[in-house]
């Protein structure tokens, strides 16, 4: 008998035990996660000037065509006496066969006729 007496009460002793571990447990479930504040300083700085519209834009364009960007941005002004490309090939600046001017333009384009 005092043998069956022990076991009840160490029973009765692990049962307490279990039912205070699971009670803390469950109020540390049921408090809210603690998130850090963010003052007005922070907030000022987390904004990410570079994701504006002009800027996704651009990176979309740059990401499917870099040649053309590259393109694009060596173009610029050329320099007073500077050589180009176009009076390497033409030192004299006249007129090549088949080359477009104002005149075949308003004739072709514009279907202005010819004064006779």
């Amino acid at each position: 008998m005092e043998k069956a007496r022990q076991q009840l009460e160490e029973f009765r002793r692990r049962q307490l035990e279990e039912k205070a571990t699971s009670s803390t447990e469950r109020i540390i479930d049921k408090l809210p996660p603690v998130q850090p504040r963010q003052n007005l300083f922070s907030k000022l700085f987390s904004i990410d000037v570079l994701n504006i519209l002009p800027f996704r834009v651009w990176r979309s364009s740059y990401d499917r065509n870099p040649s053309l960007i590259a393109i694009c941005l060596g173009l610029g002004q050329r320099k007073d006496g500077e050589i180009s490309a176009y009076s390497v090939f033409n030192e004299n600046c006249e007129r090549l066969l088949g080359q477009m001017t104002a005149e075949h333009f308003e004739r072709d384009v514009l279907q202005k006729r010819r004064p006779q």
